[in-house]
């Protein structure tokens, strides 16, 4: 039977093997200590283990995950494969393989590409339903093909989650609304601003909550963007990303007397934005000029009477966690949406499966019925003949028995056939085994 080029088979499902470590059982310093130092490399030596037909690594802040396709010859040899490539994982990265396998999770088969589906719809992440996953997924998916590691399999099996990841996102509201607070702020900036076109925004802080609202307004087409920070070497780095400008910290009041968006979110213990040093600002702003404050920090870094200075207003992250937790809220509600949707693909996958990969037994298992069917009936009429019946008379008699063999072949064929459907379905090649020794139907395609 002829597959589509982007079908699936049952042997190239049950190849596949997903090891992962993720955000859920490791701290930051596993994550970081288990990251391969360069992919190529690594994708392609694990490529080259006996039994890898395609390799693909993803590494993010929150995972790092090996994919491999194994060929039809070694499926049944994926815990040999399975410790070699941790292994080579733990000697690349110099990580204790016992350590390592606290941390580990895997899947195989089918249970592989619904944690891929599920992963590039948003449902395995950290923010439910964030968007970034989908990217870094794809920017793996085209990494691999550039190191000539995917395989055939692993190109089919990424561009279906990678085409479901898409589908969640645009059937659920599953990415809908922000939830984490740099999105947020930036978004109630936006509002309370009309706009973020042509504004000069400075962020005061350039840590991960910094990092995250800069990047929401870099994306806002804001005329320029400051990054101060305690550690100038933290600020400069942060500005390169934002392609922004790095501000000295002793250079705070300079800056607030110039922009019209402030960020502050940095881990002081104390206010970093007085009231002193914003009427020493204000000073040199223009009059009239407005100027929007959001702190971010916790606890707070800008002074409370700062509010009460004019054309000053200030919001503070007690006034965002209230959207944030309306946000995922609604984010949550939309998951079992995104899962059905995910599971109808997974049990329309297996349908396919079972059409192509039972048809060529049931054809043959029919073709034996037949011809044991049209053996007996040449029979019968043998023996009719020996009673001087005359059969090849009589064209009525023939059709009846024709058509009355052909319906008992099919009824009692029936039920092996259903069985031989399900067994596939249910992935009980056993059984398959067994149905196929009793009606003798070896076939090409026979999956031992």
């Amino acid at each position: 039977m002829q597959r589509s080029n982007n079908t699936l088979d049952a042997d190239e499902i049950r190849g596949l093997l997903n090891l992962r470590v993720t955000y859920k059982k490791a701290p930051v310093d596993v994550l970081e200590a288990i990251c391969f130092e360069d992919v190529k490399t690594s994708s392609r030596h694990i490529r080259d283990f006996e039994g890898v037909d395609g390799c693909l690594i993803l590494q993010t802040c929150n995972r790092v995950e090996i994919f491999l396709s194994l060929t039809s010859e070694c499926i049944y040899q994926q815990g040999c494969i399975q410790e070699e490539v941790i292994g080579y994982w733990c000697e690349n990265t110099g990580f204790n393989q016992s350590v390592l396998t606290n941390y580990l999770e895997t899947s195989q088969a089918t249970d592989a590409l619904l944690h891929l589906m599920k992963m590039t719809a948003g449902l395995e992440s950290m923010v439910v339903g964030e968007d970034q996953i989908l990217g870094q997924v794809q920017d793996a998916f085209i990494q691999s093909k550039e190191y000539g590691t995917l395989g055939s399999t692993l190109g089919k099996v990424f561009e279906k989650g990678v085409k479901v990841g898409r589908v969640v996102r645009v059937k659920t509201g599953l990415n809908k609304g922000a939830v984490s607070i740099g999105s947020i702020a930036v978004n109630l900036l936006e509002e309370k601003a009309g706009g973020l076109e042509g504004k000069k925004v400075m962020i005061v802080g350039a840590g991960r909550i910094g990092e995250l609202a800069g990047k929401a307004l870099a994306a806002r087409k804001t005329t320029l963007i400051f990054v101060a920070n305690r550690t100038y070497e933290k600020a400069v780095a942060l500005s390169k990303i934002l392609n922004g400008e790095a501000v000295n910290y002793d250079k705070l009041v300079e800056k607030l007397s110039i922009v019209d968006i402030v960020i502050v979110a940095t881990s002081a213990p104390h206010c970093i934005i007085t009231k002193s040093k914003m009427e020493e600002a204000l000073m040199t702003r223009g009059k009239g000029r407005s100027l929007l404050i959001i702190d971010l920090s916790q606890p707070r870094n800008v002074d409370e009477q700062v509010s009460n200075l004019e054309n000053v207003t200030v919001h503070n992250i007690d006034n965002l966690r209230g959207i944030a937790d309306d946000n995922l809220r609604k984010r949550l509600q939309e998951s079992d949406k995104a899962e059905t949707l995910i599971q109808n693909e997974i049990n329309r996958i297996k349908a396919m499966q079972k059409k192509l990969d039972v048809g060529p037994i049931i054809n043959e298992v029919s073709r034996r019925a037949d011809e044991i069917r049209r053996k007996e009936l040449e029979r019968a009429y043998s023996l009719m003949d020996k009673t001087k019946v005359e059969v090849e008379k009589c064209t009525h008699c023939k059709k009846v028995m024709e058509r009355f063999s052909k319906q008992l072949m099919e009824r009692i064929m029936l039920d092996p056939i259903t069985n031989l459907m399900n067994a596939e379905l249910d992935r009980d090649f056993d059984k398959i085994a067994i149905i196929q020794e009793v009606f003798k139907a070896r076939t090409p395609d026979l999956i031992d």
